[in-house]
């Protein structure tokens, strides 16, 4: 009786937030920006949003809950800047992408962009129940590959990945270009690679995840020595040392940190964790405050 009470006063508490979220959000689309003072009155509204994302949220969606998930997708739309700078004609720039036919762009192992999304779209977040129900595969591959023809960039592994919260949460054309922004305006240089020897992947090495690992890596050291010590200090990190780095004095301790424990979270912006839901929901507070926010590691007890 008391875990029901418990999960009627959670639902009542996200329906409520939501609601608080969703009537300034719609304050905020009404404001006239050419009035007076409306650009000063735009960004006010728009920090009080954000702030009531983070201090009250929406809740995590279910199969069950469209009007939450299509609300979402207007509010990601919003925060990710899309709202404002789609250009008058999305669905034509998302139609000429698509045009273009298959992405030719090599990526760092010598395949066809279009080839390596291919393999990797039919097992795209296998294991998820909400994404697998809310998302076609053909979504999947038509968004990627117009990502490719767009920006003439490579498609790497985990984009796939990061593209399924926009699926989720809003139709393929917003999707497309919410994508599009997040990878190109807010992260541009979390998918630059080059090869390296010993550390990384044979692929490539992802140079904004391996700076976001660094960065996690110190803020761990500064916030909770304890935990980043005893980390650093245990078994898992010992007996994968010599494999990870090949050999590399000096810097295995690190480097294993960075392979075992936060690269892949960094890689896909937290999207290994489960439930998708519970993941989608945290997508909510790194569009409030913004992608460097990550989450350090929440079993500081067990880990110790």
């Amino acid at each position: 009786e008391t875990r029901q009470s418990s999960r009627s006063d959670l639902r009542e508490d996200n329906e409520e937030g939501m609601a608080e979220v969703k009537k300034r959000f719609d304050a905020l689309m009404k404001i006239d920006v050419e009035a007076k003072q409306g650009k000063q009155k735009l960004q006010s509204s728009f920090l009080a949003l954000r702030r009531l994302v983070l201090f009250r949220g929406i809740g995590a969606p279910t199969k069950n809950t469209d009007n939450k998930t299509k609300f979402r997708g207007q509010l990601w739309k919003l925060m990710t800047g899309v709202l404002f700078t789609e250009n008058e004609n999305p669905v034509d720039e998302y139609l000429k992408e698509i045009k273009k036919g298959k992405a030719t762009v090599k990526t760092s192992d010598g395949r066809s962009s279009y080839e390596a999304i291919r393999d990797d779209s039919f097992r795209t977040m296998k294991g998820a129940t909400l994404f697998d129900v809310a998302v076609e595969e053909p979504k999947i591959i038509r968004v990627l590959n117009s990502y490719v023809q767009r920006s003439n960039k490579a498609y790497n592994q985990g984009m796939n990945t990061i593209l399924c919260p926009f699926l989720v949460c809003m139709n393929e054309l917003d999707a497309f270009h919410c994508f599009y922004h997040l990878l190109e305006k807010m992260t541009p240089t979390y998918w630059m690679s080059y090869k390296r020897k010993g550390i990384g992947t044979s692929k490539g090495f992802y140079l904004g995840a391996r700076a976001a690992c660094r960065l996690a890596d110190k803020i761990l050291r500064e916030v909770d020595p304890e935990l980043h010590e005893s980390l650093m200090d245990s078994e898992t990190i010992r007996n994968n040392s010599e494999k990870i780095t090949g050999h590399t004095p000096g810097k295995s301790q690190a480097e294993v940190f960075h392979q075992l424990y936060t690269f892949r979270h960094m890689q896909v912006f937290s999207l290994v964790a489960r439930p998708l839901g519970e993941v989608i929901k945290l997508w909510d507070l790194f569009f409030a405050l913004g992608m460097h926010v990550r989450k350090l590691p929440a079993f500081r007890k067990e880990i110790v």
